[in-house]
Protein backbone atom coordinates (compact mmCIF):
# COMPACT_ATOMS: atom_id res chain seq x y z
CA UNK A 1 0.00 0.00 0.00
CA UNK A 2 2.89 2.79 0.82
CA UNK A 3 4.44 2.06 -2.36
CA UNK A 4 0.78 2.50 -4.44
CA UNK A 5 0.48 5.80 -2.73
CA UNK A 6 4.05 7.36 -3.18
CA UNK A 7 3.60 5.86 -7.03
CA UNK A 8 0.17 8.40 -7.14
CA UNK A 9 1.92 11.18 -5.40
CA UNK A 10 5.24 11.11 -7.36
CA UNK A 11 2.95 10.88 -10.60
CA UNK A 12 1.05 13.95 -9.82
CA UNK A 13 4.09 16.26 -9.25
CA UNK A 14 4.55 15.77 -12.80
CA UNK A 15 1.01 17.20 -13.74
CA UNK A 16 0.63 21.09 -14.68
CA UNK A 17 -0.30 23.23 -11.92
CA UNK A 18 -3.59 25.22 -11.49
CA UNK A 19 -3.12 28.96 -10.79
CA UNK A 20 -5.84 30.76 -9.57
CA UNK A 21 -4.25 33.82 -9.11
CA UNK A 22 -5.65 35.33 -11.83
CA UNK A 23 -8.51 35.58 -14.43
CA UNK A 24 -8.32 33.61 -17.72
CA UNK A 25 -8.74 36.87 -19.75
CA UNK A 26 -6.64 39.61 -19.22
CA UNK A 27 -8.98 43.03 -17.68
CA UNK A 28 -6.81 45.64 -16.71
CA UNK A 29 -7.59 47.68 -13.26
CA UNK A 30 -8.88 50.92 -15.14
CA UNK A 31 -10.89 48.53 -17.54
CA UNK A 32 -12.44 47.13 -14.01
CA UNK A 33 -12.81 50.96 -12.67
CA UNK A 34 -14.76 52.37 -15.48
CA UNK A 35 -16.98 49.32 -16.00
CA UNK A 36 -17.95 49.14 -12.12
CA UNK A 37 -21.13 49.77 -10.82
CA UNK A 38 -19.51 51.31 -7.68
CA UNK A 39 -16.22 52.17 -8.13
CA UNK A 40 -13.93 51.73 -4.62
CA UNK A 41 -12.27 55.24 -5.74
CA UNK A 42 -13.43 57.68 -7.06
CA UNK A 43 -10.71 61.42 -7.99
CA UNK A 44 -8.43 59.73 -6.04
CA UNK A 45 -10.04 59.06 -2.81
CA UNK A 46 -12.38 56.38 -1.20
CA UNK A 47 -15.50 56.31 -2.44
CA UNK A 48 -18.28 56.88 0.18
CA UNK A 49 -21.05 54.59 -1.35
CA UNK A 50 -18.16 51.81 -1.71
CA UNK A 51 -17.15 51.85 1.85
CA UNK A 52 -20.84 52.10 2.70
CA UNK A 53 -21.13 48.48 0.94
CA UNK A 54 -18.18 46.82 2.36
CA UNK A 55 -19.23 48.16 6.00
CA UNK A 56 -22.75 46.69 5.34
CA UNK A 57 -21.67 43.47 3.54
CA UNK A 58 -19.26 42.76 6.78
CA UNK A 59 -22.22 43.19 9.42
CA UNK A 60 -24.13 40.90 7.19
CA UNK A 61 -21.93 38.28 7.04
CA UNK A 62 -21.28 38.74 10.65
CA UNK A 63 -24.72 38.40 11.69
CA UNK A 64 -25.35 35.42 9.07
CA UNK A 65 -22.26 33.91 10.16
CA UNK A 66 -23.81 34.03 14.46
CA UNK A 67 -27.08 32.73 13.22
CA UNK A 68 -26.06 29.73 11.60
CA UNK A 69 -23.70 29.06 14.47
CA UNK A 70 -26.73 29.43 17.31
CA UNK A 71 -29.04 27.43 14.82
CA UNK A 72 -26.77 24.51 13.95
CA UNK A 73 -26.10 24.11 17.50
CA UNK A 74 -29.74 23.51 18.82
CA UNK A 75 -30.74 21.79 15.81
CA UNK A 76 -27.91 19.17 16.39
CA UNK A 77 -29.35 18.92 20.10
CA UNK A 78 -33.22 18.59 19.21
CA UNK A 79 -31.77 16.20 16.45
CA UNK A 80 -29.71 14.11 19.60
CA UNK A 81 -32.74 14.27 21.95
CA UNK A 82 -35.03 13.06 18.89
CA UNK A 83 -32.61 10.12 18.43
CA UNK A 84 -32.14 9.21 21.94
CA UNK A 85 -36.03 9.42 22.29
CA UNK A 86 -36.40 6.85 19.56
CA UNK A 87 -33.97 4.71 20.71
CA UNK A 88 -35.81 5.01 24.48
CA UNK A 89 -39.22 4.61 23.09
CA UNK A 90 -37.86 1.19 20.69
CA UNK A 91 -36.31 -0.39 23.82
CA UNK A 92 -39.26 -0.27 26.01
CA UNK A 93 -41.28 -1.18 23.23
CA UNK A 94 -39.11 -4.40 22.94
CA UNK A 95 -38.94 -4.73 27.30
CA UNK A 96 -42.86 -5.08 26.90
CA UNK A 97 -43.18 -7.58 24.35
CA UNK A 98 -40.82 -9.63 26.18
CA UNK A 99 -37.58 -9.20 23.44
CA UNK A 100 -35.22 -7.84 25.83
CA UNK A 101 -32.66 -10.12 27.44
CA UNK A 102 -30.80 -9.17 30.07
CA UNK A 103 -27.36 -9.82 30.98
CA UNK A 104 -26.45 -10.78 34.28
Amino acid sequence: MPLGASTFLYSQSFLPRARCDSPAFSTSTAQYERSAQTPVTKNGRLNAKAVRQISAGSIVGLLGGLAVATFSKSLAVVIGLLVFGLQVSCLTERSAKGLVVELR
